[in-house]
């Protein structure tokens, strides 16, 4: 594996179960396509990179929340919020799809 991107322990199991298909960044970020690992303090979550697109953070959807794990684009904000306490409607977030291995 080239590369980890970290992931917060709450979230491990939500994609394990496939529940989460995506995790959302703040900034543009540059993640090759490909093997990698989502890394939490406990766990090392092989997955595949199937892509990466960018949006503003105040143009996410319910499908995006949906496919982040999340039930509604409330309840993601709401944790992104949480760990970027500084972003703004308009900053720029990445969106990274992958498939656990």
């Amino acid at each position: 594996m080239k590369s980890s991107i970290p992931l917060a322990e709450e979230f491990v199991e939500a994609v394990i179960s496939r529940q989460k298909r995506t995790t959302i960044r703040a900034g543009r970020r540059n993640y090759a396509l490909g093997p990698t690992q989502l890394t939490s303090a406990k766990h090392k979550v092989p997955v595949l990179i199937v892509g990466v697109r960018y949006k503003r953070f105040e143009d996410l959807t319910d499908a995006d929340a949906l496919a982040d794990g999340f039930e509604s684009i409330r309840n993601l904000n709401a944790v992104l919020r949480r760990f970027y306490p500084a972003l703004k409607p308009s900053d720029v977030v990445t969106i990274v799809e992958f498939s656990p291995l």
